[in-house]
């Protein structure tokens, strides 16, 4: 009870210090708590009080699973989810799984900032996530955390979330029992054969079924092949930092998938999936056939991918033909829909030419982004780079040169009939915006040098530095900003001012922005 009592005081000077070198000290106050309840033979990892029960509507709780039947020896992915969530800032999860079928391997949480680490007693576990500074907590359709475990041996298991204590920015604590049962079927895979163990007994045919389709796992230091329906994956190694599963799919449906006019499919449409989040830190090589009557004078046969933000279908790099097998190749750091597509030249989309930025220091950039389709001019031809960025704009391009899809973000009360809602929404589901106290996010509001830095660094999945601010106004920084100033300083991404200052509360404008983003792109 005293090191409980202990831990939960750590808390609110956790959340209200506005001092980085006291967020570390705070948490290695709770990294060392949690490790002396471990020693102590405690299970349940009371990290937060729970002296302080504040009635809120009751929210519900699910389990989402990535594979109701695994494969021995894969990974299955059960998902926490949370509806009707009210400023949950921080929450401690308990729950129970089948340790004859499955082992636990990992947990995480896109969307909050420190994770204590797993408490794992047998077929029990305890996680804990809480946000970090004086920020307001989640609300809405949240993904609270992600397990993974390792399907081991044949038969159904579960997994089952036993309770969920939360608590909000106020370190208000709410204690929910809520017995969800998530249920699956582990399977042998195909290469199963009597005596192993898919048949323990060695007489009969074994369990089998076979591999899901298009399935292939590429191990990260050699890199690898994947081909499914025509279509051709090759990942170099070193491409992304872990072994991943990756998956070729042929879409039956692609009515929702527009087209620009002049432009018409000369394939089918595949979708491409990894296992693991974020871009690539090499490009890959897509492979697709393609209908080669289509290749005339009048028309342009190039690779595609799909921007779900935008609607738009954007061209690949290094495009290549093959007119002998009938297939074209591009360049790509992410995994989407692709498609080839035939465009009528006299229709083809030229990328505007900009009036304004002629000899300016961000020119090439600047080109480069709104060649991409990750931003663009305005009407009458101009980009305006010394003009200043919204924090609307900011996300939205950021969700655009990131290729961010996630769902379930907050619902701001100032963003509902906001142009760029689906944007903020995509970028606070992911975790890498947050709103003001208020529950408001301010789309129309400028964004600083510092609220563009953080917002980077949580993109690029950059861990923050302890130090490197040297400059004469580095005592303006945020403290909630220092970190990743420091780490985007430390990698050239952002630099100070001729004068030695950084400006972190200064707007950003559009051609600084713009280079910060290719800079963190091309340092990834």
């Amino acid at each position: 009870m005293r090191q409980m009592k202990r831990m939960t005081a750590l808390l609110p000077v956790f959340h209200r210090s506005r001092d980085v070198h006291s967020y570390y000290a705070v948490l290695r106050k709770i990294r060392l708590a949690c490790l002396s309840l471990l020693l102590a033979g405690s299970f349940l990892l009371s990290v937060f009080s729970l002296a302080t029960v504040v009635a809120y509507a009751a929210p519900t709780y699910t389990l989402s699973v990535s594979n109701n039947q695994p494969i021995t020896g894969r990974e299955v992915r059960v998902q926490v989810i949370g509806q009707g969530l009210s400023d949950v800032y921080a929450t401690e999860l308990q729950a129970t799984f089948n340790t004859e079928h499955l082992r636990f391997v990992s947990a995480s949480s896109a969307r909050f900032g420190y994770a204590v680490t797993p408490v794992v007693n047998g077929s029990q576990i305890v996680l804990a996530f809480t946000k970090v500074g004086p920020i307001s907590g989640e609300t809405g359709t949240v993904v609270l955390a992600e397990m993974v475990f390792e399907a081991t041996a044949l038969g159904s298991g579960t997994v089952e979330l036993k309770k969920i204590i939360t608590v909000d920015s106020a370190m208000n604590t709410v204690d929910f029992d809520t017995n969800v049962i998530a249920s699956l079927s582990v399977v042998a895979s195909n290469n199963s054969g009597p005596g192993n163990p898919g048949n323990p007994g060695g007489g009969g045919p074994s369990v089998s079924t076979p591999e899901p389709e298009g399935v292939v796992k590429v191990p990260k230091d050699t890199g690898g092949k994947v081909e499914n329906h025509g279509a051709v994956v090759n990942l170099p190694a070193g491409a992304i930092g872990s072994d991943i599963s990756v998956s070729i799919k042929k879409l039956s449906n692609t009515s929702q998938l527009k087209l620009d006019p002049g432009s018409k499919l000369a394939g089918d449409v595949y979708e491409i999936i990894k296992d693991v989040a974020g871009p690539f830190q090499k490009p890959v090589t897509i492979t697709l056939p393609f209908n080669t009557s289509l290749l005339d004078d009048e028309h342009e046969v190039g690779l595609y991918w799909y921007n779900e933000v935008t609607s738009k279908w954007v061209k690949l790099d290094d495009i290549k033909i093959d007119l002998v097998k009938g297939t074209i190749s591009g360049s790509v750091t992410h995994f989407t829909k692709f498609a080839v597509l035939a465009v009528d030249k006299s229709a083809s989309v030229k990328p505007p030419v900009l009036t304004d930025i002629k000899g300016h220091w961000a020119e090439a950039d600047i080109q480069k982004l709104v060649k991409a389709g990750v931003i663009d001019g305005y009407q009458d031809g101009t980009f305006q780079p010394n003009s200043t960025v919204t924090r609307s704009e900011f996300v939205s391009i950021i969700v655009r040169a990131f290729h961010l899809t996630a769902t379930g973000g907050t619902t701001f009360s100032d963003t509902g009939s906001h142009w760029a809602k689906d944007a903020i929404g995509i970028a606070s589901a992911s975790g890498i915006v947050d709103g003001y106290e208020d529950g408001t996010f301010g789309p129309n509001d400028n964004i600083t040098r510092e609220q563009m830095a953080v917002i980077l660094a949580r993109a690029a999945q950059l861990a923050s530095a302890n130090s490197g601010l040297d400059y004469k106004d580095s005592g303006d920084v945020s403290a909630w900003a220092q970190g990743p100033l420091a780490a985007l300083t430390a990698k050239g991404v952002l630099n100070g001012y001729g004068d030695g200052t950084l400006k972190p509360k200064a707007f950003s404008t559009r051609a600084e922005a713009v280079v910060s983003i290719i800079r963190i792109l091309d340092a990834q």
